[in-house]
């Protein structure tokens, strides 16, 4: 089964008021990896876009990968500004502290009580980001049907990985956390989030995208080159303009170890 998670993304900025559309995460689950890649495109309104955007994040001390789609962050206006910046990938940061050690056994119970932690940080950044740009938080829920930000959470425990999604949604007026059901199974075949139009294309094609024009290159292995190569086609292919630039890649093993295949180099190696 294929799970595709339809978002838009947003990067508020009260000096611009922009919406920020567009990107591309896939990912998949396997016996023995967790894999993951993205684009880099942040597309706005007024203003050109930006091909810079880390949308992926790995905690290797703590054997933790994240993926987000939807709004990412927000960078502080500054000086008059009275929203401080955030960030959903920063916010696992905090989050490991809060989550209990006597869980750190099970991958399971683990990155389930790390998502709970994440999301609700999301859910305070979120509450405050309403209460001082109200319309900022009413546009960025418009944009996508009420989504606000989703995240895709991997954690290695004894040999194991499990994954974890959830949603920050604006509905009724009120900020809330959902949980996708049923849960997307990510292990058959690889899931995606974002601008998946080329992705749904070639996912149910029987042609060897493997093989389609590429724009990285190196020795991966099979699930992270067919997750890199959906990348790049919806950055090939994508007709809206608001998926492309540098493709981040990375995969984290049963043991916890997290290994780049492709990284910006403003984006960070190991987030803790």
């Amino acid at each position: 089964m294929r799970t595709s998670f339809v978002c838009f993304v947003l990067f508020l900025n009260a000096a611009y008021a922009q919406l920020q559309s567009g990107t591309i995460v896939v990912f998949q689950l396997t016996p023995q990896k967790f894999v993951i890649a993205a684009d880099s495109r942040a597309a706005f309104e007024s203003k050109p876009p930006e091909d810079t955007h880390c949308k992926i994040g790995g905690f290797k001390s703590n054997k933790v990968v994240i993926g987000v789609t939807a709004a990412a962050a927000y960078p502080s206006a500054g000086r008059g500004d009275l929203l401080p910046s955030w960030s959903a990938i920063s916010e696992v940061e905090k989050a490991l502290s809060l989550v209990d050690p006597k869980t750190a056994d099970d991958a399971s119970q683990y990155v389930t009580d790390l998502a709970r932690a994440w999301s609700a940080n999301l859910v305070a950044d979120w509450t405050q980001s309403y209460w001082v740009h109200p319309e900022l938080v009413v546009r960025a829920a418009k944009a996508n049907n009420g989504t606000l930000t989703n995240g895709i959470l991997a954690a290695a425990r004894r040999g194991r990985i499990a994954i974890a999604f959830r949603t920050i949604a604006y509905r009724d007026g009120k900020i809330q956390v959902e949980v996708p059901s049923p849960l997307p199974d990510c292990q058959v075949a690889p899931c995606a989030s974002g601008e998946t139009a080329v992705f749904d294309k070639y996912i149910h094609s029987r042609d060897d995208y493997v093989d389609a024009p590429q724009s990285v290159t190196g020795s991966f292995g099979y699930e992270l080159l067919r997750a890199v190569r959906l990348v790049d086609l919806t950055i090939a292919y994508d007709k809206t303009g608001a998926v492309h630039g540098p493709i981040d890649a990375l995969e984290m093993t049963t043991d916890g170890s997290i290994t780049w295949k492709n990284r910006k180099q403003n984006c960070p190696e190991s987030s803790d």
